[in-house]
């Protein structure tokens, strides 16, 4: 099924949570001088058009409330300021998608592989000027779960790989499990980085606790944010399940949690989740 575009969600909280997470992960794996391997299974159209907002623009209680937050902690700061630098005049016109985050953050010695294999999104990110002209990036227009095999393990035996893929349908959740387990197998010191939904479907619900289960240490950062629909749908939240996580990244996260609970919250409701592999600690609000 190929109906999904991010366009209509670009800039909500899910995104926010995320793009946050993956800004970490790779301002982390930039400490070292050796290169690495930045992998994204399902990349979307690359940048997004913010404007005009319309009364469903989701963006509006996601990075809209960031950016006209007046004062934010020193990453959130961090973050916002990444955005304002691809809209010139503070006016908040575009947010960028993982492909532009990993722009922005790799270095040259580094190398960025893109995965859409939505025609109209795939066209979109393989026709932007910026990713065209960037000789650290390649794009396939291919499934990046069953692309992801041939990458692994990259020559640098260092990679983060993002993975976000729409959960149209319940083989999705046994999917990412499946290219997860794989993944290991192939290159067990890699760095996954997982986004899930916070659904009332069977399959969203049992997906966190068969991810503890993979054969490496993980962290799970959750945020619950709004109430179900009327008829009990709707997406409420959401997560990014990281495996072999940066010994750093659950301290960065503890007080980024709470920040974007109290700024995402719906009607100042919500709550936040992080836990560790048992050997570690956990916390929770």
């Amino acid at each position: 099924m190929r109906s999904y575009r991010h366009h209509f969600h670009a800039g909500n909280h899910a995104d926010v949570l995320k793009h946050l997470v993956l800004m970490l992960l790779l301002e982390h794996m930039g400490k070292k001088d050796k290169a690495f391997r930045c992998i994204d299974t399902h990349a979307g159209a690359g940048r997004y058009s913010l404007a005009p907002p319309g009364p469903q623009a989701e963006w509006m209680t996601g990075i809209g409330r960031l950016w006209a937050a007046p004062k934010l902690s020193p990453d959130l700061e961090r973050f916002r300021a990444r955005i304002l630098g691809l809209n010139p005049g503070g006016n908040l016109r575009t947010y960028p998608g993982s492909p532009a985050w990993a722009q922005m953050l790799c270095r040259t010695q580094d190398d960025i592989r893109l995965f859409e294999w939505h025609p109209t999104d795939h066209r979109a990110l393989s026709g932007a000027p910026a990713l065209r002209a960037d000789p650290r990036v390649r794009i396939s227009a291919a499934d990046g779960l069953a692309g992801l095999k041939a990458l692994l393990p990259p020559p640098s035996r260092r990679a983060l790989v993002l993975i976000d893929p729409p959960y149209e349908n319940a083989t999705e959740y046994r999917a990412v499990l499946d290219t997860l387990s794989m993944a290991l197998q192939r290159f067990p010191t890699g760095v996954y980085a997982l986004w899930y939904p916070e659904l009332a479907l069977a399959a969203a619900c049992k997906l966190p606790a068969a991810l503890e289960r993979l054969p490496a240490p993980w962290l799970r950062a959750h945020l619950h944010l709004r109430r179900p629909g009327p008829d009990g749908t709707g997406l409420t939240g959401s997560g990014m399940f990281v495996l072999n996580p940066p010994w750093t990244l659950a301290e960065q996260l503890t007080g980024l949690l709470a920040d974007l609970t109290r700024l995402l919250g719906e009607g100042g409701q919500g709550g936040w989740d992080l836990r560790q592999s048992p050997e570690n600690s956990s916390a929770r609000s």
